[in-house]
């Protein structure tokens, strides 16, 4: 799905008629792809399972950190006994799932997740219900850098008098620096 509008992308570009529909939809479906790539977690919502999520810790970081709710926590050790959601408490800030200091039912030491590679198995809700300014803006720019291009590899080009420079600073992951910048606090920094 892509990360912002048709519509949108022709506002911004000053585009008032039909003729570029068609690569403006391939170029906004690629740039969604490569966002969604580059930042290495779930933007748009969806219900996700993490089947082995590690214990021994303060709290369980599932692979995604944009997590809007908890639908249920499984101890893969104890034949998928389901932990009671009054028993653990969501940080949507950091996207970690910590136990509640009066937590019951639970044989946990000192409010640390049972210890166990892979013990946990999260379902939880990742993503944005509706995607942030910011990153829809990040899309737009890509759309556009794609848009305007040159053919790759070209960075000047000089016909008689006139001379002109394409260079943009490109991230090593191919889209430019500003966009790259205007992602930075959507990507997953989490270690696995």
């Amino acid at each position: 799905m892509a990360l912002t509008t048709l519509t949108r992308i022709k506002e911004t570009l000053k585009i008032g008629d039909t003729s570029e529909d068609t690569e403006l939809t391939h170029l906004l479906n690629v740039a969604s792809e490569q966002i969604k790539n580059y930042c290495d977690t779930i933007l748009e919502q969806a219900t996700v399972t993490d089947e082995r999520v590690d214990g021994d810790f303060q709290e369980l970081r599932p692979a995604n950190w944009i997590i809007s709710s908890v639908t249920s926590i499984k101890d893969a050790y104890n034949s998928d006994s389901t932990v009671a959601a009054t028993n653990y408490t969501l940080d949507t800030s950091y996207g970690a799932i910590y136990i509640n200091d009066d937590a019951t039912d639970l044989e946990f030491d000192q409010q640390i997740w049972g210890k166990g590679r892979g013990r946990w198995k999260v379902t939880y809700v990742a993503g944005y219900s509706t995607v942030p300014e910011d990153l829809q803006g990040a899309c737009v720019r890509l759309v556009a850098y794609y848009r305007d291009r040159v053919a790759p590899g070209i960075s000047s080009e000089k016909i008689g008098n006139y001379s002109v420079a394409f260079q943009t600073a490109v991230s090593s992951y191919g889209i430019p620096e500003d966009v790259a910048a205007m992602l930075e606090p959507y990507r997953n920094q989490r270690i696995m």
